[in-house]
């Protein structure tokens, strides 16, 4: 599954970040899809190796999204 394929099914408005699988280190800020700053475009092709729900340090939940990412 691809990132992009995700869209549909998760909500715009859901706060999402992007990971790297092997390291577990964020690829981008925290942000949703419906946000024209949401820098999840240039990772849409990537393969999902994880989805972890989590929840930041103001106890806000987001979506982690791992993804095998080739530097």
């Amino acid at each position: 599954m691809k990132v992009k394929d995700l869209y549909p099914v998760i909500s715009p408005y859901l706060d999402i970040q992007i990971g790297d699988s092997k390291l577990d280190v964020p690829l981008t800020s925290k942000s949703y899809l419906a946000d024209s700053s949401c820098e999840v475009d240039y990772y849409e092709e990537c393969n999902i190796y994880a989805l972890i729900p989590r929840i930041d340090k103001d106890g806000n939940a987001y979506l982690a999204i791992l993804i095998e990412h080739e530097a």
